[in-house]
């Protein structure tokens, strides 16, 4: 639902570049988004080198 929601403003900021409140809508939750992708990517990143260490050892 997140990730649709952030699509969604994503597409309006594409279409509607002038609509001041979607863009400080999206700014905020783009920045919420990206914090958060970053530290799952953080994660799965860590997992994966552990279980190829593992997998190596």
């Amino acid at each position: 639902y997140e990730r649709a929601r952030f699509l969604y403003y994503l597409d309006a900021a594409k279409y509607d570049p002038n609509s001041y409140v979607s863009n400080v809508r999206l700014y905020k939750d783009a920045d919420k988004v990206k914090r958060s992708l970053l530290a799952i990517a953080t994660f799965y990143e860590e997992v994966r080198k552990r279980a190829t260490l593992k997998y190596l050892a």
